[in-house]
C-alpha cells in the first residue's frame, strides 16, 4: 500500500500511525495520481469530495489531505467539528455516489491548538468499479490536480476490474480441504455425508489487521485453542498462508474427518463442517418413528442428528466471531458465502415434540438439493449487523432453512430439541 508518510526507517506509515509531526513530510510530496490537498473544508471542497474520492477508487486508491495548502504544502489546519468528519464524508458519498467507495479517515489534532487539525483520508482501490459521482465516472490522470471525466474505453476497463474481483471471490469460495467419502454404512453402500461450508473473505484493503509475524500466528493459536469452557478447536496445523484449526487431530492414514476452520493472514476464513450421519441404532429408531407417522415408506434415507449438527455449525461460527471481536475487525470488512454439499434428500432429525408436530403439519423437512450455495453477502451493506446477529442469521436463516425449516419457527423448535436431548432443567 502506498503512503505519502514514512517512519524513521523509510517504511510507509499506515493511517493509524500518522502523527501531527509527520505532516511536515508533505512539503516534498506533490499532488498527483496518489495525493490531493485541500486547504479548507468549505462548501466548495465538500462539493468536490465525491468526485475526488471516486476518482481515487476508480484508479489505484490514494490520499486526500484536508488542512494542507495546495501550493506550498504548508499545514493550514481546519477546525475540529462536533460531529465526526468520517460521518460527514460518508453522508456526502451516500448522497452523490454509487456505489460508495471504501475509505478510512483520521482527524489529526494540532498539539498546540486542540481545536484544529488536519483531516487525512485514505481511499482504497475500488472492488466494485466504476464508481459514479454526480452522474459521472472520474479517474486520476497523471499529476492532474482534478479528476477527469473518463472515456468509454476506461469504463470498460473499470468493469473488467470489477469482474476480476468477482472472479477472485468465486475462487476463494471453494473448499480445498480434503474430506474422504464415508465407508459402507448399514449395508446401504457408499454414502457421501453432507458438508457445510461458510466462507468469510476480507475485502478491505487496509493493512492494519494482518497476521505478519510468527508471534502473531502464535497469539491466534492461543486465542483459538486456549483451554476454556466451550472450546471447539484443540488441534492446529500450519500452511504457507494460513492456520488450519481442527476439532480433533487427524490421522492421515485413516478415512477420518472433523470440523475445520482455516484462517488466513488477512483474517479471511473458510469453515468446513462435515455433518455425520446418525449411528445404525439411531437410524433404525428414527426411521421407525417416521414410518409410524406416515412420513416415509422405505428405509433408504440419510439422517443427520439435528441437535449435534446445528450446535456444531453454531459453535464453529461463534468461534470465528470471537476471533474477529478479539482483534476488533469491523464486520463490514467481509463478504460471506454459505454452501451445503452432498445434502440431497438428507433429513435433519430433531428430538422433541415441536419437530414432530411440524412434520405432521407440513410434511417431513429435508434438503432437496445436491449442492446449494448462497449469493455473496457483502456485510458492509448492513449497518446494524453485529457478529452475534450474523452467527444467528447463518445458523437459522441459512443452515436450518436449507434443510426445510422456517427461520421464524426453528429457534423455538431447536431449543426444545436441545433440552430434550440433554435433559436440561427448566
Amino acid at each position: 500500500m502506498y503512503s505519502p508518510f514514512e517512519d524513521k526507517n523509510g517504511n510507509p506509515l499506515e493511517l493509524s500511525k500518522i502523527r501531527f509531526s509527520h505532516l511536515g513530510q508533505l512539503r516534498t510530496v506533490d499532488e498527483g495520481y496518489k495525493v490531493e490537498y485541500k486547504s479548507t473544508f468549505d462548501k466548495s471542497v465538500k462539493d468536490k469530495i465525491p468526485a475526488i474520492i471516486t476518482s481515487f477508487a476508480n484508479s489505484e486508491g490514494g490520499w486526500l489531505i484536508i488542512g494542507i495548502d495546495d501550493n506550498s504544502h504548508e499545514v493550514t489546519c481546519i477546525p475540529k467539528i462536533r460531529s465526526d468528519y468520517s460521518q460527514t464524508i460518508s453522508q456526502l458519498l451516500k448522497e452523490r455516489t454509487s456505489p460508495i467507495p471504501a475509505f478510512d479517515s483520521r482527524f489529526i489534532r494540532n498539539p498546540k491548538n486542540k481545536g484544529e487539525g488536519v483531516l487525512v483520508v485514505e481511499i482504497y482501490e475500488g472492488k466494485f468499479s466504476p464508481y459514479v459521482a454526480n452522474g459521472t465516472v472520474y479517474i486520476r490522470n497523471g499529476s492532474s490536480k482534478e479528476p477527469i471525466k473518463s472515456e468509454r474505453a476506461t469504463i470498460d476497463f473499470l468493469y473488467q476490474k470489477s469482474q476480476s474481483f468477482q472472479n477472485e471471490l468465486a475462487e476463494f469460495f471453494k473448499r480445498n480441504i480434503y474430506f474422504p467419502e464415508n465407508e459402507i454404512l448399514f449395508g446401504r453402500g457408499k454414502i457421501t455425508y453432507p458438508i457445510c461450508n461458510v466462507y468469510f473473505k476480507n475485502i478491505h484493503q487496509s493493512s492494519q489487521k494482518r497476521l505478519r509475524t510468527y508471534d502473531d500466528y502464535a497469539e491466534l493459536c492461543s486465542q483459538v485453542t486456549a483451554a476454556r469452557d466451550g472450546v471447539i478447536f484443540s488441534n492446529v496445523q500450519n500452511s504457507f498462508d494460513s492456520l488450519i484449526f481442527r476439532h480433533k487431530a487427524i490421522d492421515p492414514s485413516l478415512r477420518s474427518t472433523t470440523p475445520t476452520m482455516e484462517v488466513f493472514f488477512d483474517f479471511s476464513a473458510k469453515i468446513h463442517i462435515p455433518l455425520g450421519l446418525v449411528s445404525e441404532f439411531e437410524q433404525k429408531e428414527m426411521v421407525s418413528k417416521l414410518k409410524q407417522m406416515g412420513l416415509i415408506n422405505g428405509d433408504q434415507i440419510k439422517i443427520c442428528g439435528g441437535v449435534d449438527s446445528f450446535n456444531c455449525v453454531f459453535g464453529v461460527l461463534l468461534s470465528l466471531a470471537d476471533i474477529y471481536e478479539h482483534y476488533k475487525i469491523p464486520i463490514s470488512n467481509f463478504a460471506v458465502c454459505f454452501e451445503i454439499e452432498n445434502a440431497n434428500n438428507t433429513v435433519l432429525f430433531f428430538e422433541g415434540q415441536k419437530y414432530l408436530d411440524e412434520a405432521r403439519e407440513s410434511g417431513l423437512h429435508f434438503s432437496s438439493r445436491t449442492h446449494s450455495r448462497s449469493r455473496t453477502v457483502f456485510l458492509k451493506n448492513y449497518d446494524s449487523l453485529d457478529y452475534h446477529s450474523l452467527v444467528s442469521t447463518l445458523a437459522y436463516d441459512f443452515f436450518a432453512a436449507e434443510f426445510g425449516f422456517s427461520p421464524s419457527k426453528s429457534p423455538e423448535m431447536i431449543a426444545q430439541a436441545v433440552n430434550e436431548k440433554y435433559k436440561f432443567e427448566d
